[in-house]
Parts: C-alpha cells; structure tokens; sequence
C-alpha cells in the first residue's frame, strides 16, 4: 500500500516481494492509496483487508510499504496453525506493518469492527490504535485465536535507530524474515530497505 510519498520506497519493497514471490509461488498485489480517500493513508489497509476478506479464500500476508523481504528461506506455512489472525509486538504494542489474516466470519467481524472505530481515524497510531484497543479488550475473544509471531522473524527492526542495542528483542537477524522501519526519515528507511532487501538495489 502506498501513495506519491512513499512511491520510492514502494518500489524498493515491490522488487523485494516479487523477488520473494516468484521464487516461493506465492501471489501478491500492492494497493495504490486512492487520492481522494477520506480517512488519513494508514487506514486504507483496513478497507484492503476487508475487501479481500470477501473475495479471497486462504491467509493473506500483508506488509506496508516501508518493509522488505529479508530471508527468502523462511517458510511461512511453518508458523500457521488452527489460529485465524497473527499479529507482531514491538517494543510499544501491536505494530501493523505485517500481520497475516485467515478468510472467515471471525476476522471479517474484527476489521468491519476496527474500520466502525471512528474516533481513531486521527490518533496518531491510526488503525493500529484501534486494533490494539480491541485486542486489548479482547473483542470478539479475538485473543482465543491471534497467534503473537516472534518480531526477531517477522516485522524486525534495524533497533540501533530506535534507541535500542543492536541485539535487543526484534533486531534485524539473518533469521529475519521480513524487516520493517517504520516512523524512520524517508530516506533513512530507503537506504535502510536496500541495505536488508534479499536482493542487492
């Protein structure tokens, strides 16, 4: 997902997915945040999940467009079980750059619930406040069947930028499979993307 601001960092991470895709036989789309789009560009992802929630049968991976694909060896079957939602922790909550989402009733009803949560449309955290709001709250005991995915493999940070040391909880690893820098000056993230991309940019 991405609009005219993130445009050079989508293409860093497009190259990166694709690369990964054509390689594992996995299918993958990118979203274009349209302009005229009333909430602010975070919560487009939210109306993505729910349209594909009705159209698309199996898991669907997301990623925002400020991550890469690190370790093309990880097999995310692996990590799949009876559980319908996966979810990563940083050091502050729930961070939405990567979760995957199972097609079915229960999922469905969580994002229908989290794009309702009006009074987060411009928290600063956006739709990821809302999600943490009813995670916590344990909506729908959504909490029964969220599976909480190591942040070391899916959705690790370069922590030294963060004010963390190198090996703190969620760095960056060989064993990472996807690496995300959020919140980073764009064109920190950029060179950074490139950096841990699986494929030399």
């Amino acid at each position: 997902m991405f609009n005219d601001s993130h445009l050079k960092l989508h293409e860093v991470s497009k190259r990166s997915i694709n690369h990964f895709c054509d390689l594992s036989g996995v299918s993958c789309d990118f979203f274009r945040i349209p302009n005229d789009f009333e909430r602010p560009p975070a919560w487009y992802k939210i109306k993505v999940i729910l349209d594909l929630l009705k159209t698309y049968d199996g898991h669907i991976i997301w990623m925002d467009a400020d991550s890469v694909i690190h370790n093309n060896d990880i097999s995310i079957g692996s990590y799949l079980d009876e559980n319908k939602l996966y979810i990563v922790k940083d050091f502050n909550q729930i961070n939405t750059g990567f979760f995957i989402v199972k097609t079915c009733q229960e999922t469905t009803d969580f994002f229908q619930k989290v794009w309702s949560m009006t009074e987060y449309i411009d928290h600063i955290w956006w739709e990821q406040a809302a999600i943490i709001h009813l995670y916590d709250d344990n909506y729908l005991e959504c909490q029964s069947f969220t599976k909480e995915l190591d942040q070391g493999i899916f959705n690790s940070y370069p922590m030294e930028y963060y004010g963390k040391e190198k090996n703190f909880k969620g760095c960056i690893s060989d064993k990472s499979f996807t690496c995300h820098f959020p919140s980073l000056p764009l064109n920190l993230r950029l060179d950074l993307m490139k950096k841990h991309s699986n494929i030399r940019i």
